[in-house]
């Protein structure tokens, strides 16, 4: 049933160190379902549950990468209805199926791309 009003459904899964703001002890992984307001961006999502922002590393929103550490370009990223948003602690590793050929968000890739040193390399072709 799809939600309807001013609330939507959203799946947030903390990693590392960070599952200790779902669960105190859990220092491997969290998840929840939560309903939160419609409009609600990455960074009142991290206020809300009470992650400061420096505490994450990568983010990754329905797949896509939106931040690492020092590109934090996603705060202003609007979560959408049903979304799945992943966040990492410096301290635990992204999952495998990430690692190459991950997807950037277009915020992302934006602020890759004006870095001196053209951003992070996932891949090498020979």
């Amino acid at each position: 049933m799809p939600n309807e009003g001013q609330e939507k459904r959203i799946t947030v899964i903390l990693y590392g160190p960070l599952a200790e703001y779902f669960e105190p002890g859990n220092r491997i992984g969290a998840e929840r379902t939560m309903n939160v307001p419609r409009e609600m961006t990455i960074e009142q999502l991290l206020a809300q549950i009470g992650i400061p922002n420096e505490a994450r590393s990568y983010t990754l929103l329905n797949g896509d990468l939106t931040s690492m550490p020092g590109l934090y370009v996603d705060l202003d990223i609007v979560i959408p209805d049903e979304g799945r948003i992943a966040f990492f602690h410096e301290k635990s590793m992204w999952p495998c199926q990430y690692r190459m050929d991950a997807q950037y968000s277009e915020k992302l890739t934006k602020a890759m791309e004006q870095r001196e040193d053209g951003g992070i390399r996932q891949r090498f072709d020979t």
